[in-house]
C-alpha cells in the first residue's frame, strides 16, 4: 500500500497481524473485525467499556473497505457493545454510540489502520468529578434533550 495523508501502512499499533498474540484488552474476533477495549487511560475518560473495532485486513481509509467488511460490521454492532461491557465488568444499558470512524490524518487520525470507536452506555458511574457513564452517555443525553440530528 502507498502512503496516504502522510500515514504509512504497517505503522499502526492497532493492526493485529494474523497469528499475533492477543493482549488483555482483546475481546473478540469477528469474520472481518477485531474487537478490543481501549487502553485503560482512555477508558477512564471515555467510559469503562469504550472499545475499538479494528479491520482485520490492513487498510488505512474506510473507503478501502470491501462490501463484505461493511456487511460484517452490521453483525459486529449487534453484539460488540455487550461484549465490551462483559469484558470490562460493567452493566450494559442497551444503548451505545458508534461506530465512529476518523478517516485519515485530516480528521485527526493518528493510526494508519481503519478502526471505529464504540462507546457503550453503562449503568455504573465512573470515578472522578462530573464523570457519569462516559462519552456514550453524554451523547445519548444530548440526543434525549435536543432530539436526533436531521
Amino acid at each position: 500500500m502507498k502512503e496516504i495523508f502522510g500515514m504509512k501502512p504497517g505503522t499502526s499499533v492497532l493492526y493485529i497481524a494474523p497469528g499475533a498474540p492477543r493482549n488483555e484488552n482483546y475481546v473478540f474476533e469477528y469474520e472481518y473485525w477485531h474487537l478490543v477495549l481501549q487502553p485503560e487511560e482512555y477508558r477512564k475518560r471515555r467510559g469503562a467499556a469504550s472499545g475499538l473495532i479494528v479491520a482485520k485486513r490492513e487498510a488505512m481509509l474506510v473507503t478501502q473497505l470491501t462490501a463484505q467488511e461493511w456487511a460484517d460490521l452490521v453483525n459486529v454492532m449487534k453484539t460488540a457493545p455487550q461484549k465490551l461491557c462483559e469484558k470490562a465488568g460493567v452493566t450494559f444499558t442497551g444503548r451505545f454510540t458508534g461506530p465512529v470512524f476518523n478517516n485519515g490524518e485530516l480528521a485527526g487520525q493518528t493510526q494508519a489502520q481503519v478502526h471505529g470507536h464504540i462507546y457503550p452506555v453503562i449503568e455504573e458511574d465512573l470515578p472522578g468529578p462530573g464523570v457519569s457513564n462516559g462519552i456514550g452517555a453524554m451523547v445519548e443525553a444530548h440526543r434525549e434533550k435536543h432530539g436526533k440530528l436531521k
